[in-house]
């Protein structure tokens, strides 16, 4: 990749050019002189974060969330961050379970309103988002022949829910990314902390995000019933991807001082992650590529 360069497969786009989302399957030279999308892909990254949304009693929905170092201002809006993630849709059949490779350019520092988890991982220098993205393409110079796949374009899998289908996969694709974008040194695989879940959406631009650390009882999620407990001293990627996280409860907690205080606290369950379909040839990595025993939870793998 020479400098902060952008190589995609060629595909026709159907993005809206008055939006801030971008589907990263239909880029074109074209919309790649769209101001907001540019400017995000020149945006160095400052934090990453893999947040846990809210969407049902069975599975969550999995996102990368990455702030920038600075903002940028167009048209008015100011963006200081983007959402990355693998989103489900209907093709022109009205089919569900195709991906599309959503890039969201947000104007908040803060964790999404609808996370309730968000784990932070050490960003090793500021890197232009562009690297993710030839990451997620496999165009990315520094990635091997087995990482060349093009995950932008991706089906989820029906799974089982009586008598409304779901769709599960997400976690899969996060996994393969977050894969590459560790090999790459782009992010580490240890947690770096735990957001503050205080903070939705609601932080000003200029002001960092609060972090619990492993040291703090505080929103440190606690195990369900027969869940092994994750040591948080030494959590890493693979701790958090293959649990769910459930809503939180309202619990008391003493302070140094001995004074009473009530704050959210979030249980956990394990939930093995389901494998998509990757519509290119594909070497999916059951484990970390750079830190030995980071074995992902894969269903199919215990």
């Amino acid at each position: 990749m020479a400098g902060n360069t952008v190589e995609f497969p060629m595909s026709v786009s159907k993005t809206d050019v008055d939006s801030n989302e971008f589907d990263i399957g239909d880029f074109t030279p074209r919309l790649l002189t769209h101001p907001v999308l540019l400017s995000a892909l020149n945006s160095h990254v400052r934090h990453c974060w893999i947040e846990f949304l809210l969407t049902n009693e069975v599975k969550p929905h999995v996102i990368f969330k990455f702030n920038f170092t600075e903002g940028y201002q167009v048209g008015g809006r100011n963006f200081v961050s983007c959402r990355l993630s693998m989103e489900l849709h209907r093709d022109e059949n009205g089919h569900q379970g195709p991906g599309a490779c959503l890039l969201k350019v947000c104007s908040y520092t803060g964790r999404t309103a609808r996370a309730r988890a968000a784990f932070q991982f050490q960003v090793s220098r500021p890197w232009p988002l562009s690297e993710a993205i030839n990451a997620i393409c496999g165009t990315h110079r520094r990635l091997p022949d087995s990482m060349r796949s093009n995950l932008a374009v991706f089906h989820f899998v029906e799974i089982p829910h009586g008598g409304s289908p779901l769709y599960d996969g997400c976690r899969d694709w996060i996994a393969q990314v977050f894969v590459r974008l560790h090999y790459l040194g782009l992010v580490a695989w240890d947690i770096e902390g735990i957001v503050s879940p205080e903070q939705a959406e609601e932080l000003s631009p200029d002001k960092e995000p609060e972090l619990y650390d492993s040291n703090r009882e505080r929103f440190r999620p606690l195990p369900g019933s027969d869940c092994p407990p994750i040591d948080w001293h030494t959590a890493g990627f693979h701790d958090v991807i293959g649990k769910f996280f459930q809503k939180p409860e309202r619990k008391v907690f003493l302070d140094e001082s001995g004074k009473q205080y009530i704050a959210p606290m979030i249980y956990y369950r394990r939930l093995d992650l389901e494998e998509g379909m990757v519509l290119s040839s594909v070497t999916r990595f059951y484990q970390s590529q750079s830190v030995p025993h980071r074995a992902l939870p894969y269903r199919s793998q215990r």
